[in-house]
């Protein structure tokens, strides 16, 4: 046991003699001032020094498949490596500490051993058994470098969505669609951004259907039906949060049908209907997600077929501007 000892027997002083440590070791080891602590704590004799007589090299962290390792390097140039069986690594510093101890307090001109280590601490590999040692005060036990915990990680935050997605619905009229207004209910989605400045873009799409009353005439009655989609294009804003008002561009295209109702000429006639001009939508809040919704605007329209019974009976004709005016209730999705 304790091969190394047994190399250098004889040649070191137990005063005077010096030492030094060449450590390599990872985070949940002890550190080099706590090994060489425990060295001289062993050897009392000995002292740390750059110009040294004995050369301890410590790895307490191979690579993968490697065992930890103990080199002495003798100013003779001499040297001898021993491999260390323990799983904790702080075991198998003590266990290098008690070995460089022994070295360093070797004595040529003494009958005195070299100390072994207590019961207590682990035994290296096999090698010559050395008499028994004297008894001698323990020396302090290294201790294990606290391992530092990483700081805690912050509370994930979900990241915040830099537009917001509405689903309204409402009822409104619409004008020239018919000699008297089409009431027409409607469904919208609209995308926006969030932002507190003035420019605010959003999309919004519409769909509405709906009817105006019969109109008479002395060649029969006709009905008007209005089917279209409206787009929104706003990007101005004013107001503050909970009431705001925002301006838009508008495009509408769909078509109005027109029947004949107990007339000679009962025919189905229909209009492409296609306008473009600019509206507004005015918000609101009633809660959080739930808004108050008024919306309206003007559009010149580009088709204006004439709806006649007979060469001298005009139903109607479109006027130039159609317009519109809307109530309903928005619902934020996020």
């Amino acid at each position: 046991m304790l091969g190394i000892a047994t190399l250098v027997w004889g040649l070191v002083e137990a005063n005077g003699a010096t030492f030094s440590v060449a450590y390599h070791a990872g985070r949940d080891c002890p550190t080099q001032a706590q090994l060489e602590a425990a060295i001289v704590a062993r050897a009392p004799g000995a002292r740390a020094a750059e110009d040294a007589q004995i050369r301890f090299d410590v790895d307490l962290a191979p690579e993968p498949g490697q065992k930890r390792r103990l080199r002495v390097e003798l100013d003779d140039g001499s040297s001898q490596d021993r491999t260390i069986d323990a799983d904790d690594c702080a075991e198998a510093a003590q266990s290098m500490a008690v070995i460089a101890a022994m070295i360093l307090a070797s004595r040529p001109a003494t009958t005195q051993q070299p100390r072994l280590p207590p019961e207590s601490e682990p035994k290296l590999e096999s090698g010559p058994e050395p008499e028994p040692e004297t008894e001698r005060e323990p020396g302090p036990e290294l201790e294990r470098e606290p391992r530092r915990s990483p700081p805690a990680a912050a509370p994930s935050r979900r990241k915040a969505r830099p537009t917001w997605f509405a689903v309204s619905a409402g009822v409104g009229l619409e004008g020239a669609a018919a000699p008297t207004p089409v009431y027409a209910p409607s469904a919208s989605v609209e995308l926006g951004s969030i932002t507190g400045a003035t420019l605010a873009p959003s999309l919004r799409l519409s769909v509405l259907y709906g009817r105006a009353e019969n109109a008479n005439t002395p060649a029969g009655d006709a009905s008007f039906r209005l089917a279209l989609a409206r787009l929104h294009a706003c990007a101005v804003r004013l107001g503050a949060t909970r009431a705001e008002l925002r301006l838009c561009a508008v495009l509408d295209a769909g078509a109005l049908l027109a029947r004949g109702i107990d007339a000679r000429n009962e025919r189905q006639q229909n209009m492409t209907w296609i306008g473009a001009g600019l509206g507004a939508i005015g918000h609101v809040a009633l809660s959080r997600p739930l808004q108050l919704e008024l919306a309206g605007g003007a559009r010149t329209l580009f088709v204006r077929d004439e709806f006649i019974f007979a060469p001298n009976t005009t139903v109607h004709q479109p006027a130039v501007i159609a317009w519109d005016f809307r109530l309903g209730i928005a619902y934020r999705l996020w």
